[in-house]
């Protein structure tokens, strides 16, 4: 089955080694976090989320990045495996790639697994994550911790449908808003993954 999500919503993020200040804050010290390990799936040609899960995919696009350096978000579907052929196309359009030669109605996670493996402009990265939600001047976000090919890092991000709401948030914290990016850029920059410009070029 596939759901379709259609509210977009803005984003700012941040990532660091380790964020000053950020492991002793309250949240933290008081809620339990909440783990997941997710597969990103990388591509050359395309911006997007693309994300293995829970048995299941994710799909979110990058709409835009506004003049003051926000991400606008667009969930396009969330999908159990199996998936069919029509969902298979949708996650394969997202990675900037044409439709596959491929007539399996129904596609099990291992067999997805070994077509994204087969393209050249895919890469996997693997990311264990423990999170905890904050909020920062009405706004909801959270603050992660991230393990990937064992390396740590932090992150921290706000989110909200209202762009002044998230940069109100980024702000109070004395970050930068100009300073946002986002995991398909930074999870790339990681795994030494060509940039958009560099894979559109060529060799």
């Amino acid at each position: 089955m596939t759901v379709v999500i259609t509210a977009p919503r803005w984003e700012w993020r941040t990532f660091a080694p380790e964020l000053e200040g950020w492991r002793a804050m309250p949240e933290r010290a008081s809620q339990a976090a909440f783990a997941s390990t997710e597969t990103y799936i990388l591509s050359e040609f395309s911006p997007h989320v693309v994300k293995v899960l829970h048995g299941g995919i994710e799909v979110s696009a990058l709409g835009a990045r506004s003049s003051e350096g926000l991400d606008i978000w667009i969930p396009e579907l969330s999908a159990a495996f199996p998936i069919d052929k029509q969902t298979l196309d949708r996650v394969f359009h997202a990675l900037g790639l044409l439709p596959l030669l491929y007539t399996v109605e129904a596609t099990p996670l291992d067999a997805f697994m070994h077509l994204v493996r087969e393209e050249r402009s895919l890469h996997l990265a693997t990311v264990q994550r423990l999170r905890w939600p904050v909020q920062r001047a009405r706004c909801q976000g959270e603050f992660v911790e991230l393990l990937l090919n064992g390396v740590s890092f932090d992150s921290l991000s706000f989110s909200d449908a209202s762009s002044a709401r998230v940069r109100d948030a980024v702000h109070s914290t004395g970050f930068d808003v100009a300073a946002n990016t986002n995991y398909p850029e930074v999870l790339k920059q990681m795994l030494d993954i060509p940039a958009l410009e560099e894979a559109a070029a060529g060799p």
